[in-house]
């Protein structure tokens, strides 16, 4: 993850300023000697000729004593190391926006939405950078763009949109550093680095459930709430219909060790389609990058 945002931090900068985590003591308590009491008179004749007596010895540790002492310690033991282990603590994620803390990001973020929500391929295209990147390759720029969305032949139906509202809907906030740079969505960022990109997620929602099948009316194991996740390939092959949008189901690991699925739309990788949104030398924000992966 680090490498790839200071890999588009880089690239971001060099193409903006181009001219274009008891010890139990099991000794018995001494067992005191009883000695007999006999008649007073005797006992006074008999102290004073015989002699002092001498005292019985503390008896050792029985057999019997000795086994019970082991066994207990045995016990304990084995109940220690059959003890479950402490369950994983749920890992927090946070969403938020921090595009009010310049006025003209902002206002550029709303009209984005607005753009977004009516389709507006001519107002899209009017805010995306001439050298804007969308893979990893070589073929980039407005043009290609184009091609790649299908914004020029069926924009309407283009997955662009789909894929935007998603992204905005999340939140962003600015690489370190640079105020001039702006990444949607907030996730992109601030993912836990101890955990790989490629193999957890991010839980996005309150209380989504997890269900033992990929089915509506499954049993549900667990509630979820912006936590991180371990996913399970692949995704399964079953769909659900929601607000007018098809998802499959994603298998996936709680921290603490329940399994499950959630269906897709509340499953959200860090890695996943992600805006780099530009402030070019004229002042004007543009949207310059646009790439899903890693």
């Amino acid at each position: 993850m680090k490498k790839s945002i200071g890999f588009f931090l880089s690239l971001l900068l060099v193409t903006a300023c181009s001219p274009k985590p008891a010890e139990q003591t099991s000794a018995r308590a001494a067992e005191p000697a009883a000695a007999a009491s006999t008649q007073t008179a005797v006992q006074t004749t008999a102290q004073a000729s015989a002699p002092a007596p001498v005292p019985a010895p503390n008896p050792s540790p029985s057999s019997s004593s000795i086994a019970k002492s082991t066994t207990v310690s045995h016990a304990a033991k084995t109940l220690a190391s059959t003890a479950p282990a402490p369950a994983k603590k749920r890992v927090p994620i946070v969403i938020k926006d921090e595009s009010s803390k310049n006025p003209a990001l902002s206002r550029f973020i709303v009209q984005l939405k607005a753009t977004v929500n009516k389709k507006d391929t001519k107002a899209l295209l009017a805010i995306v950078s001439d050298d804007v990147r969308f893979t990893f390759g070589d073929s980039n720029g407005k043009k290609e763009f184009i091609k790649h969305w299908k914004l020029d032949k069926n924009p309407q139906n283009s997955p662009i949109w789909l894929e935007l509202q998603d992204a905005l809907a999340l939140g962003g906030d600015f690489a370190k550093g640079n105020s001039s740079l702006y990444f949607v969505p907030y996730l992109y960022l601030h993912f836990p680095e101890k955990y790989d990109a490629f193999t957890h997620a991010a839980i996005i929602g309150k209380d989504v459930n997890v269900r033992t099948s990929p089915n509506l009316k499954a049993k549900v194991v667990a509630q979820l709430s912006n936590e991180v996740v371990q996913m399970k390939y692949p995704p399964s092959k079953e769909i659900v219909s929601l607000g007018g949008r098809t998802y499959h189901w994603i298998p996936v690991m709680t921290l603490d060790g329940k399994k499950g699925y959630v269906v897709e739309k509340y499953v959200r990788s860090s890695v996943d389609y992600r805006m780099g949104i530009q402030k070019n030398k004229a002042g004007a924000w543009k949207i310059s990058l646009f790439v899903t992966g890693d």
